[in-house]
């Protein structure tokens, strides 16, 4: 048989070892509904328990979200107060904080769902778009400024 030429939609041993864990995070931090939504991989069904009983017994339970509580005091901490920038923070980039990313958010609600999901996923990752500077011979910072 022949191996299969791998792609982008071809994921890493490392991303499938952590798919159970972010799988299992991701349920708890949804909720009741998204626990009882996956049954038995989180409450188990008893030996000679009734399909009825089981329905029953998963229905009535009641999710207490500490993990999030826990996750959102944590990520808390750090986002107390306002990013504040320093003297040499570059003045033409202070506008593009009030929308980093383009959807509205700005870097203070940026910075603490990419904390978040840091902290819940163990990892996290920010794409940043930024054109080939090879496409435009000697351009520099302030040709951009221009």
């Amino acid at each position: 048989m022949a191996k299969k030429e791998a792609d982008v939609s071809t994921t890493s041993l490392a991303y499938r070892a952590m798919e159970p864990y972010w799988y299992k995070i991701n349920t708890v931090l949804q909720g009741t509904q998204a626990m009882r939504e996956a049954g038995e991989d989180f409450l188990p069904r008893h030996e000679n328990e009734s399909r009825t009983q089981y329905e029953e017994r998963l229905n009535g339970n009641v999710l207490y979200n500490m993990v999030d509580l826990t996750l959102r005091t944590w990520v808390g901490k750090p986002f107390s107060a306002s990013i504040q920038y320093t003297e040499d923070f570059s003045e033409h980039l202070i506008p593009l904080m009030d929308d980093i990313d383009l959807m509205g958010n700005n870097i203070d609600v940026f910075g603490r769902h990419a904390f978040k999901a840091g902290l819940a996923d163990a990892l996290t990752h920010i794409f940043v778009e930024y054109p080939r500077t090879e496409v435009y011979p000697g351009r520099n910072a302030k040709d951009d400024l221009d």
